[in-house]
Formats: C-alpha cells, sequence, structure tokens
C-alpha cells in the first residue's frame, strides 16, 4: 500500500518498489529451489487472479503452499468486487497464521478444507433461553463469514444479540441449532485453539486484576500463552509505548477508564493470536489513539494475516473495516463492504442506512433476510424503495460534522505507511503454540502461581494479618488461657483461741494466688464479700486444731461435732445472683435477636412471595413470635443438660427432626396411625401449626377454640420449658 494510497472496496496496493518485490521473490525462490521458482514464476505471469485463501482480496503466490491454497480464474470477484492484481507490484501480503513449535520453527496453522480458509464461518445460528411458550430468541438464523486477513465491524444497539454471538464464537456458549467454526474447526475442540491461545478477547467490563502493574498484567497473560521472555519484553513495551500507558509500574487500580480499557486491548494483543475479537476497545480513548490503534489492526490484517471482529457504537467509525455488519433483533440485517452498503442504499453515512434498514425491517417484518452473491444480507428492492419514499426526509442527509470527521478519519488511517509500525514488531509470528498438555499445564500452573504471589505482595496487610494470626491466636491463649489466676483478694475469719493447726494452714496458701485480708467477724467478712471487696472468705472455728487431732486418731467413728468443728468453712462470692435471673437475662437477650429474625421471615413470606392471609395479621405475628421463644427456651434446656457442645448439638439435631415430622409441618396429622397421632398432639409444635393454618387459611380470629389454643399450648411449653431449665441450672450449681 502506497503511503499515499488508499484501501477502499478490497485493493490492495504494494509499498514496495516493483523491482525490489520482484529480486525479493526471485532470492527466496533460489533459495527454496527450482521447483518453487517456476511456481513463483508462473503465478508472477497471472495479471488477474481470483483468489481465496489466507491473504484476503489478495493470497500472493508464496510457493507450492500458496499455490495449493488458492484457487485462479481471470477476471476475478471476490465479495462481488472485482479485482485486479498488477504483477509489478510483487507480494505484499503476509503467509497464513502459524503456530510456533516447541523446538521454535513456524508450523503452519491446521487449514483441511476450502471452508475453513474463512477465519470465523456462522452458518444458520440460532440461540434461544428457557422452554416452551416462555423461550426467548436471542439469535434468529445469523449467517456470518469473515475472511482471513479482514476486520469485520459488528454493528448494532444494545440488547440485539452481539455478545451472545461473541460467546458462541469463542466457545463458551453451545448453539443447538446452527453451526460456528473458526478457521474450519467447531470452538471447544482441541485443535481448534478456541478458546484459548487461538483467539484474543477484549471484553466490554473491565476484568483486570486491579492489584496488578501494567507490567505484571501482560507479563501474567504472556506466561499463560508460553511466549519467550525476549518476545515478552519486545512485545510489552511496544505494547506499552504504541496504546501511549503510563509507567509500567503503575497499578490497574490507579489508572483511569481509558488506561484500563488499554490495558486491556493490551492483553488481547500480547500473543497475536489468529482470531482477535474486541469489544468496545476505542471507547473512552483519544481520537489520535483510535486512529493508531485501528491503523496498527489494519496492519496486522495485511502484513500477518490476523482477522478481527471489532463492535463499536461509531457507527461511522467502522467504515475502516473492511466488512461490516448490521445486526437487529438477533438478525443480521446486512453485511458487506461498508462503500458498497452506502453505494448500494444511495446513502453517504453508514447510520443512514442502519437507519434505512431498520425501518424497512419494521415496515415489512421479515422473518429471515435474504442473502445476497457477496455474503451480504439485504433487504428487498421494493422495501427499500418504500422505505426511502415515505422516509426521504430522514435518510436522505447531507453529511454531517460527524461524517466529514470520520471520513477524515478513515482517509487518516488508510494512507498511512504501513511503515509506522516498527519493523520488529510485525515480524514477530503469531505466539500460538502446539498443544503439549504437560507444558501447558506446567506453564499455566507457574503462571497462576505468580498471580497468586503477586496479589499477596499487593495486599501486604491482609498478607501480615495471614501470617501473624496464628501466632497471635496461639500467643494469646498461651498468656490468657490455662494460667491460675493471682492477687485474689480473699477475707479471713480465724477464731482460733490457741492457733496452731489454723496458723500452719493459712502460712501454706500461696499468697501470689490469694491475697488474706484478716478479719475478727464472720458478718463483716461476708459483708465484704457481698460488697465485692472481697471474692471469698474463710472461716476457721474456735476449737480447729483439737479437734482435727481428734478426727484423725478416731477416723471413721468421728462424731457429727467433731467434724464440724475440723472443717473450714468458705463462702464464695455469688452476689446473689440466681440461676433463673441468669436464665432470665438470656431470655430476654435473645428474644431480641429472635425479633429481627421473625421479622425477616414474615417480610420474605407475607410481602416478598405474596402468600395470602384471610385472618387478622396480628394474631400471626404474635403466634410466630411464641413459638420463637419456646424454640429458644428448649435451647436452654439442652444447654442445661449437655456439658460438652458436640453432646448440646447431637440432642438438638435428634430432637429436631421428629418434631418436624411429627407436627403436621411436613404432612397432616389426620394421615398419621392413631397411635403417632395422641403422641404428635403432645409435641409443642402441633396444635400451634393448626392454630396458624386456620388463621392463614379460614381467616379465623382469637375467639374460634382452634386459634386460642395454640397460643395456650405455645405458652405453657415456654413456661414448662423455662422451669426445667432453671431447675437443672440450679442442681449443676
Amino acid at each position: 500500500m502506497h503511503s499515499g494510497g488508499r484501501l477502499q472496496r478490497g485493493y490492495h496496493h504494494s509499498s514496495e518498489r516493483p523491482g525490489a518485490a520482484k529480486k525479493g521473490r526471485a532470492s527466496s525462490c533460489a533459495a527454496d529451489g527450482s521447483r518453487r521458482h517456476a511456481l513463483d514464476a508462473s503465478c508472477s505471469r497471472i495479471p488477474e487472479a481470483r483468489i481465496r485463501g489466507a491473504g484476503g482480496p489478495f493470497a500472493y503466490c508464496n510457493g507450492a503452499d500458496a499455490l495449493a491454497s488458492s484457487q485462479f480464474s481471470t477476471p476475478g470477484h471476490i465479495n462481488g468486487t472485482t479485482v485486479h492484481q498488477n504483477a509489478s507490484l510483487g507480494p505484499t501480503t503476509p503467509p497464513m497464521p502459524v503456530l510456533a513449535a516447541p523446538n521454535g520453527k513456524a508450523t503452519p496453522f491446521a487449514r483441511s478444507s476450502p471452508a475453513s480458509r474463512l477465519a470465523v464461518d456462522v452458518r444458520g445460528l440460532r440461540i434461544s433461553y428457557g422452554r416452551g411458550n416462555n423461550a426467548v430468541e436471542t439469535l434468529r438464523g445469523i449467517d456470518l463469514s469473515l475472511p482471513e486477513g479482514k476486520i469485520y465491524g459488528l454493528l448494532g444497539p444494545s440488547g440485539c444479540g452481539k455478545t451472545t454471538l461473541l460467546r458462541c464464537i469463542v466457545g463458551r456458549l453451545k448453539p443447538r441449532h446452527g453451526s460456528v467454526r473458526v478457521f474450519g474447526h467447531k470452538p471447544g475442540q482441541p485443535e481448534s485453539y478456541i478458546p484459548g491461545p487461538g483467539v484474543g478477547y477484549m471484553p466490554q467490563e473491565l476484568t483486570l486484576y486491579p492489584e496488578f502493574s501494567i507490567l505484571e498484567t501482560l507479563t501474567y497473560f504472556g506466561r499463560l500463552f508460553r511466549i519467550e521472555s525476549r518476545v515478552l519484553q519486545e512485545r510489552t513495551a511496544f505494547l506499552i509505548r504504541f496504546l501511549g500507558l503510563p509507567e509500567k509500574s503503575r497499578l490497574v487500580k490507579n489508572l483511569s477508564g481509558g488506561q484500563k480499557r488499554r490495558v486491556s486491548l493490551a492483553a488481547a494483543l500480547i500473543h497475536r493470536p489468529p482470531l482477535l475479537i474486541l469489544d468496545e476497545p476505542t471507547v473512552g480513548v483519544d481520537p489520535l489513539l483510535r486512529q493508531s490503534i485501528w491503523h496498527y489492526l489494519v496492519t496486522l490484517t495485511h502484513r500477518e494475516a490476523i482477522s478481527v471482529i471489532i463492535t463499536t457504537h461509531y457507527i461511522e467509525e467502522a467504515r475502516l473495516a473492511n466488512l461490516v455488519g448490521l445486526m437487529r433483533q438477533g438478525r443480521i440485517l446486512a453485511q458487506a463492504v461498508p462503500e458498497d452498503l452506502m453505494q448500494q442504499h444511495g446513502m453517504l453515512t453508514l447510520e443512514d442506512v442502519f437507519l434505512k434498514l431498520c425501518m424497512a425491517d419494521n415496515h415489512h417484518n421479515v422473518g429471515q433476510p435474504q442473502t445476497a452473491e457477496n455474503g451480504g444480507v439485504v433487504v428487498p428492492a421494493q422495501t427499500v424503495e418504500t422505505t426511502a419514499t415515505n422516509g426521504k426526509g430522514l435518510v436522505s442527509m447531507a453529511a454531517s460534522k460527524e461524517t466529514l470527521a470520520a471520513n477524515s478519519m478513515t482517509h487518516l488511517v488508510r494512507s498511512t505507511s504501513l511503515e509506522q509500525i516498527p519493523a520488529l514488531e510485525l515480524s514477530e509470528k503469531h505466539a500460538v503454540r502446539k498443544k503439549e498438555p504437560f507444558l501447558d499445564a506446567w506453564f499455566r500452573t507457574w503462571a497462576l502461581v505468580a498471580k497468586s504471589l503477586t496479589r499477596l505482595h499487593r495486599n501486604l496487610p491482609v498478607l501480615l494479618f495471614t501470617f501473624l494470626v496464628p501466632s497471635i491466636q496461639v500467643v494469646l491463649f498461651c498468656l490468657c488461657i490455662g494460667s491460675d489466676p493471682f492477687e485474689l483478694q480473699v477475707a479471713v475469719v480465724n477464731q482460733e483461741t490457741h492457733p496452731l493447726l489454723s496458723v500452719a494452714f493459712l502460712q501454706r496458701i500461696d499468697n501470689t494466688t490469694l491475697s488474706q485480708i484478716p478479719y475478727r467477724e464472720l458478718d463483716a467478712a461476708l459483708d465484704a464479700v457481698r460488697a465485692g471487696s472481697a471474692w471469698g472468705a474463710i472461716a476457721i472455728g474456735a476449737n480447729f486444731s483439737a479437734a482435727l487431732h481428734y478426727r484423725f486418731f478416731l477416723g471413721v467413728n468421728a462424731d457429727n461435732r467433731t467434724i464440724e468443728d475440723s472443717s473450714i468453712n468458705v463462702y464464695l462470692d455469688m452476689t446473689r445472683v440466681r440461676p433463673f435471673e441468669v436464665i432470665l437475662s438470656h431470655v430476654i437477650c435473645q428474644f431480641l435477636v429472635m425479633f429481627v429474625q421473625v421479622a425477616g421471615l414474615l417480610v420474605f413470606t407475607f410481602i416478598v412471595f405474596e402468600i395470602p392471609s384471610r385472618g387478622p395479621f396480628v394474631w400471626v405475628v404474635l403466634l410466630t413470635l411464641l413459638q420463637g421463644c419456646c424454640g429458644m427456651i428448649y435451647g436452654l434446656v439442652i444447654s442445661s443438660m449437655c456439658v460438652e457442645e458436640n453432646s448440646a448439638i447431637m440432642l438438638a439435631l435428634g430432637s429436631f427432626y421428629p418434631n418436624l415430622l411429627l407436627s403436621g409441618v411436613v404432612w397432616p396429622t389426620q394421615a398419621m396411625p392413631y397411635y403417632m397421632r395422641y403422641l404428635s398432639y403432645g409435641l409443642p409444635q402441633t396444635i400451634p401449626t393448626e392454630s396458624l393454618r386456620c388463621i392463614l387459611s379460614r381467616g379465623w380470629g382469637i375467639a374460634h377454640t382452634e386459634v386460642w389454643l395454640g397460643f395456650v399450648v405455645s405458652g405453657a411449653w415456654c413456661a414448662v420449658f423455662l422451669i426445667f431449665a432453671a431447675v437443672a441450672f440450679r442442681l449443676r450449681s
């Protein structure tokens, strides 16, 4: 392509001088041998060619491979356009996409049939969600053809099915009707490399790791695709420089929205796949950068036969694509060369063409658009004429400022010399390697390990917390759990007249643990305990030493008086708290928690899911709260009976399911045997369940026996459980 030339309607012009092109081809043929030289010579003598191959409109003869994969006739048509090849220009289109073999040599990307010469071939694709009458058809008979080395611009409003179509192409959604072929293979097959290194996908949503820097992001994706370190460094440096990104050490979370999208674009381009799918890549970027991105994509398609599918909401920007598809309501209204569409419909802009086709589509509501010879989809001529007549004022518009800007950008992109992109980056082959399961798994694992380590490194507080929490827990446990209490003040009353053994006993007490405070009277010591100034009181009787002496000699024959005088009485600080008060405090606290739970239950039952209630709603709320209290107090009963937590859990589960199955919640009690029915009526939930059903279904109030009996049973069980728990706690204390 000449620096001042223009890429239009599939015409390609070489930027190389005729002599240089012939010289380069002659030297390559001499290196390949006489047979390849003869083939190249025969190709150069064909002035006009109809070529279908990896190179797009021109797949120039490049030895036996190019000749074997091309078909010639004179003259030829590509997508309905007559193509003239000037033999003096020489070959400029690149070879087919290649795979980098493990030994470093390039191997051709598999091409097995003429159909596989299309990068993307979609036929009769239909996707629907739901079943039966509720089924919604998202894609309705999509036909799409993208030759290799071309840019396909997919235009359409939100909700028309663009994302669904892209998901089918990348193999994330399997169609039930129709076929999708990418480089001749179904996505998902091992030989298709899709999903995988065979495709580079830039989503519209930002899915980058915010803790990564720009360099770390590109390095991570490069390692996933096993790119050599040298190539990865060169390509990373080029993409950072080309896309105008800030310093490579800048974290993604500190970038602006447009810069993040450019990093996402760089991640899709890093391994230079045979197929690029870009979803809104130029949103929020500078117009000059948008021009550079388009120029780079055009250059990649020309020199390396990379195929591109790009979606954009800038309609006039799609004029830069080789093919454009106008999509609406799950169908492609038209797909062809942009200039052909505008010329065919007599419009100056693609926006006018899209508007015209949408109006025609609404007017006739065709079920399946017709397919033109060039692979596009067109609306019947009479439809277009009628719509154009009726909407002449809408679609026959002069070129606006936006149109002039788009034409200017198109001219800039198409007229810019391909040599502006550094030759080093363009000379690199595709980084797609042959599949080697073990090595692929190894490199992916190490890439993921590096990613995880980087994320941990970026979250130092979380990392330190993770490292230190176990140690802190052990330290706190050892310091605070298991140690003996110390410096506990204890009131001591020693009433012995001639203290002998009592003094010896008190001296043996560790003063570190117990700090003894002497008192003359027992009542004063007990008052100190009640006031909280002492944790307990120790009282020794007046005849302690003598009684202990007699008790030692008499042994089991000692009388009660001797045993009582030789005993030491200990009074601990209970602050007059009774077990019933402890239980009542727990009931009050847990009732507040249960109230919130019941409120949420009632909101979801009667407001969100709109379960009808024919009776007074206030009785529903009160009965539900009363049943919640009954279950809560039953939990206190279990805790009073069990010492270990595991025992309490087992007892709770063991009693919950019989109560659930026998109380009529799951199945009516009338269907139970008589002996089981009597057992069911003795449970705390059976009669209240019947009462709740009477309120909800029959609309009864508290005046009916079946209703108030549920309140009585619930209250009675609450009282029984509360008394039982208080007695059990008192016995345990």
